[in-house]
């Protein structure tokens, strides 16, 4: 694997995890009990934009959306662009035609990023961020 490969790798995982940002601070605010946003509030200003943010999810549910989106997006778009092919010469090797590898490596590299996006830019975060709302949501709460 070249130098280029790996920061096309670790630019789809950035990518990932920036959703994943969003999608845990989401679950962060929107389990917050009552009694931790009072104490948000009592901390100074920047509990109290959590605080403020958690009891009108309006505000934020449309730009967690967004953000998720996009990041997933970017991720699977640059991650099939830059990394399929790099993989279809392989598969050619391996006895596919090159529009058959091509494609293949594509699909492959789709659904690889695609489960990538799926369990570290939504479940490990959801899962994180439900255990440690406070320390979340205080953490990436104002960002937004």
């Amino acid at each position: 694997m070249t130098t280029g490969n790996l920061v096309n790798v670790a630019l789809v995982l950035v990518f990932v995890l920036i959703g994943g940002v969003f999608a845990a601070t989401e679950i962060a605010l929107v389990s917050l009990r009552e009694s931790q946003l009072r104490d948000f509030e009592r901390r100074g200003d920047r509990g109290r934009r959590v605080a403020d943010l958690a009891r009108n999810p309006n505000r934020f549910l449309s730009a967690v959306q967004i953000g998720v989106t996009v990041a997933g997006f970017f991720s699977a778009a640059f991650g099939a662009t830059t990394l399929a092919p790099d993989i279809s010469p392989t598969l050619e090797q391996w006895g596919l035609s090159e529009g058959v590898a091509s494609a293949v490596a594509l699909v492959g590299t789709t659904l690889v990023v695609s489960y990538l996006s799926l369990v570290l830019g939504e479940l490990v975060p959801k899962r994180l961020a439900l255990q440690r709302a406070a320390g979340v949501s205080l953490a990436t709460g104002p960002a937004l």
